[in-house]
């Protein structure tokens, strides 16, 4: 089952996607659609056109990245907040010690383990200062408002604005005269 966080960046890719597609149907429509163009501007249109596939592939990566990316911080975030009192309290006593080691010690385990838990306890402290600051109870899912917070975020950054197809357009169309 997909989360309502993936359909909806994937309803904004494919909504980009099918601009791209009706762009390049265009150019494919202008091209073999009977009217009379010289070589030089077909190859140019072709050129276009192939561009335009290319963009909607990396668009298409993109946003699979980004979909990824966003199931990764959220399950991350969620064990973050199940952890618990005494479970933070028991990596709060273990990051002391790694980050006493850590100054000792260049090991790649020991600072891996340190950078994780200092994750972690930063976590926990920016749901406790965010928990203080806005009178909210111990039983407020941090994590859920966190993942809200992300999806806006990310439907954003997927959908191209429309100022940007128009600039888009306008400076194709300056460069075909």
């Amino acid at each position: 089952k997909r989360s309502k966080h993936t359909s909806d960046l994937i309803g904004v890719m494919y909504k980009e996607l099918m601009i791209l597609g009706i762009v390049a149907f265009m150019l494919f429509a202008v091209t073999e659609g009977g009217l009379k163009l010289d070589y030089h501007l077909k190859h140019v249109f072709e050129q276009v056109h192939n561009m335009l596939f290319v963009v909607a592939l990396l668009y298409a990566g993109f946003v699979v990245a980004l979909a990824s990316l966003s199931v990764r911080v959220s399950s991350k975030w969620r064990s973050f907040e199940l952890l618990g009192k005494q479970g933070l309290e028991s990596v709060t006593d273990e990051f002391e010690r790694l980050r006493r080691s850590v100054l000792a010690s260049s090991a790649r385990d020991v600072q891996t383990r340190y950078n994780k838990y200092y994750e972690l306890i930063k976590f926990h402290e920016l749901r406790r200062a965010f928990l203080r600051r806005n009178s909210l109870s111990e039983a407020f899912s941090f994590h859920q408002y966190l993942d809200q917070c992300k999806h806006h975020v990310f439907v954003e950054l997927v959908e191209v604005s429309d100022f940007v197809w128009i600039f888009f357009t306008a400076a194709c169309s300056f460069d075909l005269l």
